[in-house]
């Protein structure tokens, strides 16, 4: 058996988490994300089965619905409000997820953790306000030709796309993975009082390169020319055992080629650390047959040295939802933590517990994280991808290609 699924087995302990179908629909705009509760990934998740469901036949129901409201209360003609007001839903649907898909990401270009707020505030008001221009011109029909119809649209539209919206907002978004976002408190970096060793290495999210720094310092230093094009599924950079000192560590960047089974291996430092957690997916059988890039960095977090007596122990999930789960073995305590909404999304990938109680992870496409268990804290540490922390050795130590076979195909 392999490195992955005797580490998934050893995770046992840690409870099963049942997440319910997660989707949001803002007002009648339906907005679905793709990724949803832990499954198997093959197999697809329920979210995607209810988000076409959803598409199919759920904004006719919630159409049927508000054209009945204008029946009731605005004595509409039933026949012509329903048909409207299905047509108005499915086309409100399609432009509140153009907009979180398009116009969110120009307004606020490169998120982060600090500006969560930003974005909710924003996705909320927006959607609210293209449901309501949207079916308006629908709702306006529905009363044509009747006394005070002007009038009437405008009651109408506003009342039952409040109604809808409240209603709906809270029943999906409670079923989404927020606990990142309303749990942790964000902090500056400085609050974690990292040690003046500690080094961190990742991929830039710009140029793609490999860059150093202190982690209580904000100046980078160029490591390796590694020019990274592949930041979906993942050019990754991770600690395996050194080739040249059986006691040593080397730090590898995996470059993937057409898909997750061809990829190159460069060593981008031989023999770099005193300390850095050799990757956990790592079998001393197969080596790193079962490593293949950032994209399937998840399971039982590796440890640093000043990690191996604690009794937090993480594990990092596939899904959004799923996030990381920490837990205390003295006090049985358990904390899980993700960010998985349609207004943002973040999977956490490549993480690694440097001390009893802290871990550093790559969420999303490309922030550096630091949390802290026992604070709840959470910080941006850098902007970039596929960190590495370690100790010890200089910055500029030696660099040198790999002398084994560097294209891999994992059977």
């Amino acid at each position: 058996m392999g490195s992955r699924v005797r580490g998934l087995a050893a995770f046992s302990h840690f409870d099963r988490v049942e997440y319910p179908l997660h989707s949001l629909i803002l007002g009648d705009t339906l907005v679905i994300d793709h990724f949803l509760t832990p499954t198997l990934a093959n197999a697809g998740t329920p979210l995607m089965w209810a988000g076409m469901l959803y598409m199919a036949f759920g904004n006719a129901i919630i159409g049927l619905l508000e054209g009945v409201i204008l029946f009731w209360l605005f004595k509409a003609k039933p026949g012509r409000s329903i048909i409207l007001l299905i047509l108005a839903n499915y086309l409100s649907a399609w432009l509140g997820m153009q907009f979180l898909k398009h116009g969110l990401v120009a307004l606020v270009p490169s998120p982060d953790i600090n500006d969560i707020q930003k974005l909710f505030t924003i996705a909320i008001l927006t959607t609210f306000g293209i449901t309501l221009l949207a079916e308006l011109p629908f709702i306006m029909l529905t009363f044509a030709g009747a006394p005070k119809w002007f009038s009437k649209a405008i009651k109408g539209t506003l009342l039952t796309q409040t109604v809808s919206y409240i209603c709906m907002f809270s029943c999906f978004y409670s079923a989404s993975g927020t606990s990142l976002y309303t749990g942790p408190t964000v902090v500056a970096l400085e609050e974690f009082g990292l040690p003046e060793d500690m080094h961190l290495y990742y991929i830039d999210a710009n140029d793609g390169d490999v860059y150093t720094r202190l982690l209580n310092v904000s100046s980078d230093t160029l490591v390796y020319d590694l020019n990274s094009v592949n930041n979906i599924y993942g050019d990754y950079l991770t600690v395996l055992p050194s080739k040249a000192n059986p006691d040593g560590v080397d730090l590898m960047a995996q470059l993937m080629g057409a898909n997750t089974r061809d990829f190159t291996w460069i060593t981008v430092k031989k023999d770099f650390a005193l300390d850095a957690a050799i990757n956990s997916q790592w079998d001393d059988n197969r080596g790193a047959e079962y490593i293949q890039g950032t994209w399937f960095s998840f399971g039982p977090v590796a440890q640093m040295k000043a990690a191996k007596d604690s009794p937090w122990s993480f594990y990092v999930g596939f899904w959004p939802i799923e996030g990381f789960s920490a837990k205390n073995t003295d006090t049985d305590e358990r904390i899980h933590r993700s960010l998985e909404t349609p207004v943002v999304s973040w999977p956490v990938r490549c993480a690694t517990q440097i001390n009893r109680n802290t871990i550093i992870f790559q969420l999303g496409d490309d922030q550096i994280c630091i949390y802290n268990v026992e604070k709840d804290q959470i910080a941006l540490v850098a902007k970039g991808r596929s960190p590495v922390v370690a100790i010890g050795r200089p910055i500029n130590h030696e660099t040198y290609e790999l002398t084994f076979p560097q294209i891999m195909h994992v059977p």
